[in-house]
């Protein structure tokens, strides 16, 4: 690999060149030593057995994505300790990485040690890898919610009848979503039944997506082709410019942050059920194609003007993320994750 001096590149060269190979043989590696068939056979009981946050501690947080992601990405930071797999791959190549990312940013940027230099390379690329982690699930996952929220809506989810025909209710409105191979046995006894066989079936679309339908693939590509770090803002403004509103609904949030203008939750890869594919919404794309085009403008075009860039750009988008290079790779991982956890749940 080369290693150009300041200047000599954009961050959009090294990225492309220099970066992709670099944090592409990076990512397969780290999948690779950590995924393997006798980890799965024992993920589900890590899941299940890790340490609850508040949120997750009613009995349904098993079937929790977030909390998959989780373990999942703890556990790939362990075995690359254990391996030295970023000190072999990416650190000596740390000049580079904190020039042309914001790798430079994590950890105390006080420190000059070589240990505060491998934390922030460290930590920088297993952000980028949670990342595309998280991302590969929420957005199916989106697909799944915007067909669930439409049945509460229409009081599918509200039925008075007993649990086996309100399970078998809900399985006809949500069609090619819902697998009935993953029905919960119906516990009449148990008020949140209902509520854990869904989130059991979220699971298994989001793991069958992920595994098998090459369309989300593609829109994963097509996305992070964009401006694919523009996800990680916290807040979203919808409405005109005299008029803007804060939206706190964490479902409205959720379309908003993607440039989705909506008095209702709309999915950005929405799921034809006809053809079981998944596309992306025009609007998705022009929205963070603009954000990327807003962030070069801020003069991260140009090498020499990285460091000044850095601080004046927004540090809720991930710069340098290397995780849009491995898509495919990091989304089959989750999915094989997920599938795991869902099977072990059905058995």
């Amino acid at each position: 690999m080369s290693n150009p001096g300041s200047g000599e590149q954009t961050r959009a060269q090294f990225m492309a060149a220099d970066g992709q190979e670099l944090y592409g043989s990076w990512t397969r590696a780290v999948i690779d030593a950590t995924v393997t068939d006798e980890f799965l056979t024992n993920f589900p009981e890590q899941v299940k057995g890790s340490k609850r946050k508040d949120r997750l501690a009613d009995p349904k947080g098993i079937f929790s994505a977030e909390r998959i992601k989780g373990q999942l990405s703890r556990a790939m930071q362990e075995v690359d300790t254990a391996e030295g797999i970023t000190r072999e791959l990416l650190m000596p190549s740390y000049d580079d990485i904190v020039t042309y990312t914001d790798a430079g940013y994590f950890g105390d940027r006080t420190k000059r040690s070589g240990a505060a230099q491998y934390e922030r390379v460290f930590t920088h690329a297993h952000t980028g890898l949670q990342f595309g982690l998280g991302a590969s699930a929420g957005f199916v996952f989106d697909s799944f919610l915007e067909a669930y929220i439409q049945a509460d809506e229409l009081g599918v989810l509200g039925i008075d009848n007993d649990m086996a025909s309100k399970q078998a209710e809900i399985g006809r409105f949500m069609g090619p979503l819902w697998d009935n191979a993953f029905n919960l046995p119906p516990d009449d006894q148990d008020p949140l039944f209902i509520w854990r066989s869904i989130d059991l079936q979220k699971l298994a679309f989001i793991a069958r997506s992920l595994t098998g339908n090459p369309s989300v693939v593609d829109c994963l590509v097509d996305l992070s082709n964009t401006g694919f770090g523009v996800l990680g803002g916290r807040t979203a403004r919808v409405g005109d410019d005299q008029n803007l509103r804060m939206i706190w609904d964490k479902d409205l949030w959720r379309s908003a942050r993607l440039g989705i203008m909506s008095e209702r939750f709309t999915a950005a890869m929405p799921f034809d059920e006809t053809t079981q594919t998944f596309s992306v919404l025009p609007q998705v794309t022009h929205y963070l194609q603009a954000a990327k085009e807003r962030q070069n403008a801020e003069g991260l075009s140009l090498a020499r003007d990285v460091s000044t860039s850095l601080k004046k750009f927004k540090q809720d988008f991930t710069i340098g993320c290397p995780i849009p290079q491995e898509i495919p790779i990091t989304a089959l991982t989750m999915g094989r994750a997920i599938q795991s956890v869902a099977e072990y749940h059905r058995d």
